[in-house]
């Protein structure tokens, strides 16, 4: 049971530190954007900051994660989170609030890498894949509310935006405490010096490795695609008539879709044993939410959100399992490619939003042509991912 408890107050962490926050931002983009004098743009920079430094901490966060322990990065980075999570209501210009969401954002992966390697040691390989999906579920879960009651609820009660980036911050430090406690140190020595081979070498076996360049871009691609997506549709909705409130539904009919499907998923995937297709799977259904998005009129807007939405943390659950999968293949760290992985994910997060958004002027719906091309460049490296064969294993 002490796994599934550890599972659960990774669950609780993420909803709190990550999860709400990041939506928080998407539904009250323009409320900020009106307060800080943000043009579009430069409210897609915002929305991509949190990637800024992230793509610097992924890149050598696997690697530390491996040396270090996950117990203390996961702790040291939900405290981090925490912390910085409140200098987000600082911000007084475009500027200043872009440098926090910076500082803040580059604290994230490194406790999603903790959570993947904690997750990896606790969990048998068949038990992965639901614990993996229900982490995922957990993240949609914290998405769900992040989105319904950020800008709806909790803003009108703490006086706006800066309120509720404080009040998510101070919850959140109550999840590392706990885990601080409950979770044991691991049963290692760590030398006072850090070893910089140790820390490097995992990290250089996986640069040299072409399916872990493919696993990057193809999350490079798509998850840019879904991140953007997600951070442009209520601005997008509110300009083409909607109201505050139903923006904010649509974001969390989206989570909705993606919370009812994600533990299905991973119990589905636990028995194929088929990581790869159904990470194909959920990403091109996503694709065809994206492109459906960018038709649709009236009623049939929600529809194509459902359809986006519906395998989004699935998807995540998926990628995270396939990582391991091929890293077990090519005899590589998981946390060393899982890394590298994810500063993939960051350089693509910040070069889509801001894309995206500079061709709003074009046409409302053309962001969401840029990031479906970006997506179907994810999918195809993901296709092109071949298993090794033994000559070149030696």
């Amino acid at each position: 049971m002490k796994k599934y408890t550890i599972l659960g107050l990774v669950i609780l962490n993420n909803m709190f530190n990550q999860a709400m926050p990041a939506m928080a931002l998407s539904v009250l983009l323009k409320d900020i954007s009106a307060d800080l004098n943000m043009n579009l743009v430069q409210a897609g920079y915002l929305w991509a900051g949190p990637q800024i430094l992230a793509i610097f901490s992924s890149f050598f966060g696997g690697a530390i994660t491996e040396w270090l322990g996950e117990r203390k990065m996961l702790i040291y980075a939900s405290y981090g989170l925490s912390i910085l999570g409140i200098t987000r209501s600082f911000g007084w210009d475009f500027g200043s609030e872009l440098v926090f969401t910076m500082l803040f954002g580059f604290f994230t992966p490194l406790t999603m890498l903790a959570n993947f390697k904690l997750l990896q040691n606790n969990f048998s390989e068949n038990d992965l894949s639901l614990a993996n999906g229900l982490m995922s579920a957990g993240m949609a879960l914290g998405f769900l509310f992040g989105s319904w009651i950020s800008a709806t609820v909790v803003a009108p009660l703490v006086g706006g935006w800066r309120g509720v980036f404080i009040a998510y911050a101070l919850i959140s430090f109550l999840f590392p405490t706990i885990l601080f406690f409950y979770i044991k140190p691991e049963a290692r020595k760590v030398s006072d010096k850090p070893n910089i081979g140790a820390i490097l070498e995992p990290l250089a076996q996986a640069v040299k490795n072409i399916n872990v360049w493919l696993l990057g871009l193809g999350l490079f691609g798509l998850n840019s695609a879904i991140q953007s997506y997600l951070g442009y549709l209520p601005t997008y909705l509110q300009n083409i008539g909607w109201s505050v409130a139903e923006a904010s539904g649509a974001l969390t009919t989206f989570h909705l879709a993606s919370l009812s499907i994600a533990v299905i998923v991973a119990i589905y995937s636990k028995r194929l044993r088929e990581s790869r297709s159904l990470t194909i799977f959920t990403a091109s259904i996503i694709l065809l939410g994206l492109v459906a998005t960018s038709l649709a009129k009236g009623g049939w807007i929600l529809a194509s959100v459902v359809t986006a939405g519906v395998f989004r943390d699935a998807f995540m659950a998926m990628f995270f399992t396939y990582v391991a999968e091929v890293s077990r293949e090519v005899r590589i760290a998981a946390g060393a490619a899982l890394g590298f992985t994810m500063m993939m994910n960051g350089i693509g997060n910040v070069i889509a939003p801001p894309l995206g958004n500079s061709f709003h002027t074009l046409s409302p719906t053309a962001p969401f042509w840029i990031w479906i091309a970006m997506g179907l460049f994810g999918l195809v490296s993901l296709l092109l991912i071949r298993k090794p064969t033994s000559s070149s294993m030696k």
